[in-house]
């Protein structure tokens, strides 16, 4: 679903939608809260998503997959048959897979910064994993 986090910016793939986020939106961080918040709450999974001129909702819930894109006045609502825990599943992957590419993911090269984010990263990406697998 992520392609590797580069410069500020990652592709999100869903179904046949392509999303190009920006550093402006935490993305791992963000889908990490979201995920655990779905995950303790019985919610629906919800982001908000900065493509630098382009604004995007995504959702997720039982029934698929919902993306609101937002350009200028211009609105539009796209849904994508994924189910739900496919999606949740691929969110800890792909955060697992590039951990070390989301940890700069702010593009900071401040060392203890980066140090604390890693810890908060990796600790949210255990969270959600173990209570994942009781979705599963």
């Amino acid at each position: 679903m992520f392609s590797k986090p580069e410069a500020g910016w990652v592709d999100i793939n869903i179904g046949n939608y392509e999303i190009s986020a920006s550093y402006l939106t935490d993305i791992p961080m963000d889908f990490l809260n979201s995920l655990i918040n779905s995950l303790e709450n019985n919610l629906p999974f919800s982001v908000f998503i900065d493509e630098e001129g382009i604004e995007n909702i995504l959702c997720a819930y039982y029934h698929g997959v919902f993306i609101i894109t937002m350009d200028g006045s211009n609105v539009e609502y796209k849904k994508i048959d994924m189910d739900f825990n496919t999606f949740r599943i691929e969110v800890v992957k792909d955060i697992e897979i590039y951990f070390n590419e989301w940890i700069n993911w702010k593009i900071n090269d401040n060392p203890p910064i980066l140090k604390s984010r890693e810890i908060e990263l990796r600790n949210k990406l255990s969270i959600a994993k173990e209570k994942l697998k009781k979705h599963i």
